[in-house]
């Protein structure tokens, strides 16, 4: 049985979905636009939880991560995609 609050199981959701797509763990350790992107929604999640914030530098990188993975996706579902 997992406790985990609905903002986590929605990060859960789409990192499973991500990976069924892509075929990719997104939820262990990596080093893809995937993994960086969901390192910052999980600080982004943690941070409104906490009453703060991220920094300008992260989201900067959310905005440059959330392009290039949406460009990734396109290309699975297209069918262009790595093999």
């Amino acid at each position: 049985m997992q406790l985990r609050s609905a903002a986590m199981h929605m990060w859960a959701e789409t990192a499973e979905a991500m990976g069924d797509l892509l075929g990719l763990n997104f939820k262990w350790d990596g080093d893809t636009p995937v993994h960086e992107l969901l390192r910052l929604v999980s600080k982004a999640q943690h941070a409104e939880e906490s009453d703060s914030s991220l920094d300008e530098h992260e989201l900067s990188q959310r905005t440059l991560l959330t392009g290039e993975v949406a460009g990734l996706l396109k290309q699975q579902v297209e069918g262009e995609g790595p093999s």
